[in-house]
């Protein structure tokens, strides 16, 4: 089964008290978005398509080559976020929604995480 992750990564992050996009900061010498796209990889996702809005140049510079940029203008919320891949995502495909500020979910973590939906035979399951 293809596998696609959608990663949302077009918030301002007006709670850091920064210019810079949230999914920009750094953790471990990497951009937090870095951390999301290279474990969703490893994980054998096969199609990373990254939500960009706020600072979308700048994030779209440090996406991997084979990641699908798709710019929501407006920030309208994560729903809205998901909607601006309406094209992309192929109906019988497993598709992650992650967030890209959230550096800490392993490979593994993804992996276990997909297996278990496809076992349980889930329309949906959130971790």
């Amino acid at each position: 089964m293809k596998k696609q992750a959608v990663i949302l990564a077009a918030g301002e992050g007006t709670r850091m008290k920064s210019g810079m996009p949230k999914v920009m900061h750094k953790a471990v010498g990497k951009p937090l978005v870095t951390h999301v796209t290279d474990s969703a990889a490893a994980a054998g996702v096969d199609d990373l398509i990254v939500v960009v809005g706020h600072g979308a140049e700048q994030v779209k510079a440090i996406l991997p080559d084979h990641a699908h940029a798709v710019l929501q203008a407006e920030q309208l919320g994560t729903g809205h976020a998901v909607q601006m891949t309406e094209g992309l995502i192929d109906p019988a495909s497993l598709v992650l929604i992650l967030c890209g500020d959230a550096p800490l979910l392993t490979p593994e973590t993804l992996q276990t995480f997909m297996d278990f939906h496809q076992h349980q035979g889930n329309a949906a399951t959130v971790l």
